[in-house]
C-alpha cells in the first residue's frame, strides 16, 4: 500500500494491527508515509519496494495529493506488475464540509463556534452541529483531485474505492464521526476496519500473481527524513536538523554536498523539500549542478519554491536537470531570509520524466 497518513495509521494505538493495509492481510508492505504525495514514490518506487517483491493486490491513497504524479506512479507499477490489482482510495473527511454562509472551513468554523475544551466525539459537539441546519453546509469539491484519480484508473485499468458518506454534510458529520479520529481529518479504528471491509469486498478471492515486468532504467533514493542517517560530506553552512514531528531535514544558510549516480548512463536529479501553504515560513532557493573535477556548470540557479497548494506542510519535488554517471556536486543558495531555513528532506535519481511529470514543479 501507497498513501498519506491516512493509510500509514496517524492516531491508531497500533497502527501495524489496526490501519485498514494490515486488516486486508498479514502480509501486507504499507510504504505510506506522512506529508507527501504520489511525487515521491513515483520516483523512488524502485528502491521503496527492491527486486523481488511480488504484489497482487496494490492500493493507492493519494486523493488530495493525486495531480502531483499519481498517473506516473500507477503506470510504473503497472509495467512492473502487469496482472496486479491496482485500487485507488478515496478518502473524505469532516474537514472537506464547508459552511455556507461564511465559507468556513468546518476546522475553521468548530474553531470559533465551539469551545476548544468540547471534544469530536462528544454530546456537546453534536448538540452544537445539531443547532445548525442542513442547509448550513455543502462538501467542498475537488474536481482536478477527481480527474486525476479517475485518469490514473483508467490508464492503468484500475479501480475506484470511495469511502461512503451520507448525502448531507450534517448528518455525515453526526452519524458517521465515529469513523474519524480527534482532529476529524484522520480514520480512527472504526474507520480503517470500514475502509478494509469495503475493499474485502471489491478484492473478492483474488489468486496469486507472479509476472513481474520491468523497472526501465532504474531509480535510486536517498532520503534521511525518517530515520537522519545521512552520508554525504556537507560544506558551507549546512547542517542536519530535528524537527518537532521528530522527522530530519538538511537545513542551513547555503552549502553543498556531492552525489553519485551509480548508473551507466544519464539520469535525471530531483530535490525533496519541505513545502507550506502560501504564504511560506521556508526561503525560496537555487541550486546549482557542477562537475567536481573541471567545475564546470551542468545547471544553474534552478529555483526551488518551498510554497504548495496542498493544504498545510508538505514535501515538494522538484526537477534539477541531468547528471552523467560519476559525481556531481550540489550547490545550495537561498534566495531570502525566512522565518525556518530551508529544509532539504532527499534527493532522487531516475531516468528522464520530463513528459510524465508535467505536473512537477519544473
Amino acid at each position: 500500500a501507497f498513501g498519506t497518513s491516512q493509510t500509514q495509521g496517524t492516531f491508531l494505538s497500533d497502527s501495524k494491527t489496526e490501519a485498514y493495509p494490515f486488516l486486508l492481510s498479514n502480509l501486507t508492505t504499507n510504504l505510506a508515509t506522512s506529508s507527501t504525495g504520489p511525487n515521491y514514490p513515483a520516483l523512488c518506487v524502485q528502491s521503496m519496494i527492491g527486486e523481488e517483491a511480488v504484489y497482487d493486490v496494490i492500493i493507492l491513497e493519494y486523493y488530495l495529493h493525486a495531480p502531483q504524479g499519481l498517473l506516473f506512479l500507477a503506470r510504473r507499477l503497472r509495467k512492473r506488475f502487469p496482472d496486479a490489482m491496482i485500487i485507488f482510495v478515496k478518502i473524505w473527511q469532516p474537514r472537506h464540509v464547508t459552511h455556507t454562509g461564511t465559507k468556513q472551513s468546518f476546522h475553521s468554523w468548530v474553531k470559533q463556534n465551539i469551545d476548544p475544551n468540547v471534544l469530536f466525539h462528544s454530546v456537546e459537539f453534536n448538540d452544537a452541529i445539531l443547532a445548525t441546519s442542513e442547509e448550513d453546509w455543502y462538501y467542498m469539491v475537488h474536481s482536478d483531485c477527481d480527474e486525476a484519480v479517475e485518469s490514473a484508473a483508467k490508464a492503468v485499468n484500475g479501480y475506484i474505492y470511495e469511502l461512503p458518506k451520507d448525502k448531507t454534510p450534517r448528518q455525515a458529520i453526526i452519524e458517521l464521526k465515529t469513523w474519524f479520529a480527534k482532529d476529524y481529518r484522520h480514520l480512527s479504528d472504526v474507520g480503517h476496519a470500514i475502509v478494509a471491509e469495503g475493499l474485502k469486498d471489491m478484492i473478492g478471492n483474488r489468486g496469486r500473481k507472479d509476472k513481474l515486468g520491468s523497472w526501465g532504467t532504474g531509480d535510486l533514493c536517498v532520503s534521511w527524513h525518517e530515520d537522519g542517517n545521512i552520508d554525504l560530506d556537507l560544506e558551507g553552512d549546512l547542517h542536519l536538523a530535528t524537527l518537532e514531528s521528530g522527522n530530519y531535514v538538511l537545513e542551513g544558510h547555503g552549502g553543498r554536498f556531492t552525489i553519485l549516480n551509480p548508473f551507466a548512463t544519464d539520469h535525471t536529479l530531483y530535490l525533496t523539500y519541505i513545502a507550506q501553504t502560501a504564504p511560506s515560513e521556508y526561503p525560496r532557493t537555487t541550486v546549482t549542478l557542477k562537475d567536481p573535477t573541471t567545475q564546470q556548470l551542468l545547471r544553474m540557479d534552478v529555483e526551488l519554491n518551498p510554497t504548495t497548494v496542498a493544504p498545510g506542510q508538505s514535501a515538494k519535488v522538484t526537477k534539477i536537470g541531468v547528471v552523467p554517471p560519476g559525481y556531481t556536486i550540489v550547490e545550495l543558495h537561498p534566495m531570502e531570509r525566512k522565518q525556518f531555513d530551508f529544509g532539504l528532506m532527499g534527493y532522487s535519481l531516475s531516468d528522464d520524466l520530463a513528459t510524465d511529470f508535467a505536473l512537477f514543479d519544473h
